[in-house]
């Protein structure tokens, strides 16, 4: 589930995730803030605060996946493969489905009729 889905405003959002963050919320807040900063069109910013959840709970999928978003969002196509491809090997979490699907459109085309 995505907060800012259910919270509009993404100033309240993020201010609400920075606090989360601070207080113990782990790398699930660290990802949603990471999520506000891409809708906001931050990738940079989103990037920045995935890299450091994906280090400090390495064992967690959710951090490394908004770092695959946030890498494909600045145009890094094979760095966010890479990622997803990571984010994929950890077996069943919630949104492994959509980081399938986000991975599969990064993937080069391998129909030949599509080259042409």
């Amino acid at each position: 589930i995505m907060l800012a889905d259910q919270e509009p405003d993404l100033d309240r959002v993020s201010d609400l995730t920075r606090r989360a963050a601070r207080f113990g919320g782990g790398a699930t807040a660290a990802a949603r803030l990471s999520e506000v900063h891409l809708r906001r069109g931050e990738p940079g910013r989103a990037l920045a605060v995935s890299e450091q959840a994906a280090t400090r709970w390495p064992e967690v999928a959710v951090g490394h996946l908004w770092r695959a978003r946030a890498l494909a969002a600045l145009g890094r196509s094979e760095e966010a493969r890479l990622a997803y491809e990571k984010v994929v090997g950890f077996g069943d979490f919630e949104g492994r489905d959509a980081a399938l699907e986000e991975l599969r459109a990064l993937a080069p085309s391998t129909d030949p009729d599509e080259s042409t």
